[in-house]
């Protein structure tokens, strides 16, 4: 029992522990159809499972929408770092107490950074690309890519596959670059682009709590910070895993022609939507007319802008578009807009209760600034008026308060008897049709004689 709280014991068992060698041997030695190591198997499988249930039932209401990045995160964790402890714990007891090395126990400890490192993989891309842009789907084929790297790196194939990827090299502009430096490269890259988006993605909360800001400055701001730090995550990792960054100039004459003629009009499209959000020519809620396509923005990317139409089809218009063609913008210099309503009465009716029936019912909406209703014809059918008024919020949508005002409308005329009228004829025969119908058969008979 004194070598259990032995400093010396512990320190080198804490030392083999996250030893692939040592956990190969271990494995290697030990019968699996010994009475010892079913036992074992059974206290681990009983470990992992006991924990689980236990410290996830207090945290099992914790997402990503109800809770903070650092409280997911660490409630992520929390599982991986007790695993980790009392299977350490258990492995070194086993080791004391039954006098044979650990191998099922060791394997949950060595496994716990693993899970460790998948959780906070995926807390971090939940926070970068929110909603919907991250599904289920993509986080499990993630997850089995590390777990895959993980059995790999367990099972000692790693190393053979590491040693012969630095065989394979290949020359790049008098260098020679291996394919393990390419992967090395491009992984290492992806994490430095996961953590540079985290930081974008925590500015950019930031700024979208800042009250006074413009919302394209906001837009702006946003983009610069996604892409400079991108280009900083690529220029500081690649030099730290050895791969030159004078490497690339090779590519860059390639790069120069693909950008001028392939990528032309996404390059236009990126350029047009800085230049839209800094002049502050398209800002989000104007209603826009382009091309005979109408709509709200909704959003602006760095390639298109979202108009949403009153029937909430959205329409996805390239950014150049704006810049070469004529936009009317209704809400550029006023977000108020002017909606007109065409209403005709039949004759007779009281022209001066018409009108302030029609005002009244326009101005008793909270979203109607003021109103006015005009005379505009004296049609064939009826008196045509005009109902004009303006909106203070149209990015809200137009057609339900167009309905509301027509229904209050329709509600009063029925109340004060005025009627609206609609299209009638009268036909009216003037000779007598039996005439009409000789009067052909005598004009040739007279022609024949």
């Amino acid at each position: 029992m004194s070598s259990f709280f032995s400093l010396t014991e512990w320190s080198n068992f804490l030392q083999s522990l996250f030893m692939r060698q040592e956990f190969l041997s271990s494995a290697i030695k030990h019968n699996l159809f010994k009475t010892n190591s079913i036992i074992e198997l059974v206290i681990a499988i009983s470990l992992w499972l006991i924990l689980a249930w236990i410290v996830n039932r207090p945290i099992k209401n914790i997402t990503p929408e109800n809770s903070g990045f650092l409280k997911y995160w660490l409630s992520r964790l929390i599982l991986p770092i007790v695993l980790m402890v009392i299977g350490t714990i258990a492995a070194f007891s086993w080791t004391q107490f039954s006098g044979s090395s650990s191998l099922w126990l060791r394997l949950v400890v060595i496994t716990a950074p693993w899970l460790m490192i998948i959780r906070t993989a995926m807390v971090f891309l939940h926070y970068i690309f929110p909603g919907d842009k991250f599904s289920i789907h993509t986080a499990r084929n993630l997850s089995g890519l590390i777990w895959f790297g993980y059995v790999l790196w367990l099972s000692g194939l790693g190393t053979i596959i590491v040693n012969f990827a630095n065989k394979l090299a290949f020359p790049i502009g008098g260098k020679n670059i291996s394919l393990y430096m390419v992967v090395t490269g491009a992984f290492w890259v992806i994490i430095a682009l996961i953590i540079a988006m985290s930081i974008a993605r925590f500015l950019e909360i930031r700024l979208s709590h800042a009250q006074r800001m413009d919302n394209n400055l906001r837009i702006v701001l946003n983009k610069i910070i996604k892409s400079a730090l991108a280009v900083l995550a690529v220029i500081i990792t690649l030099p730290m895993i050895g791969i030159d960054l004078t490497i690339l100039s090779v590519f860059g004459g390639a790069l120069g022609i693909g950008l001028g003629f392939g990528l032309q009009k996404i390059a236009s499209n990126y350029v047009s939507g800085f230049i839209i959000l800094l002049d502050r020519s398209i800002r989000m809620g104007d209603k826009l007319t382009l091309n005979g396509v109408s709509g709200v923005v909704t959003k602006i990317t760095s390639r298109f802008v979202v108009l949403q139409s009153v029937a909430g089809t959205e329409a996805l218009i390239p950014n150049e578009s704006f810049i070469g063609n004529t936009v009317l913008n209704d809400t550029y210099s006023d977000r108020k807009v002017w909606k007109s309503l065409p209403i005709q009465v039949a004759y007779g009716s009281d022209l001066r209760l018409v009108m302030n029936i029609l005002k009244t019912a326009a101005e008793r909406h909270d979203r109607v600034e003021s109103a006015a209703a005009f005379v505009s014809e004296f049609a064939a059918d009826g008196i045509n008026l005009q109902l004009g008024y303006w909106i203070i919020d149209p990015e809200n949508s137009t057609l339900q308060l167009n309905s509301d005002i027509l229904f209050e409308i329709w509600d009063e005329f029925q109340k004060n008897g005025i009627e609206i009228p609609f299209p009638q004829r009268e036909v009216r025969i003037l000779n007598d049709f039996s005439q009409l119908a000789t009067t052909p058969t005598d004009e040739i008979k007279n022609n024949e004689e």
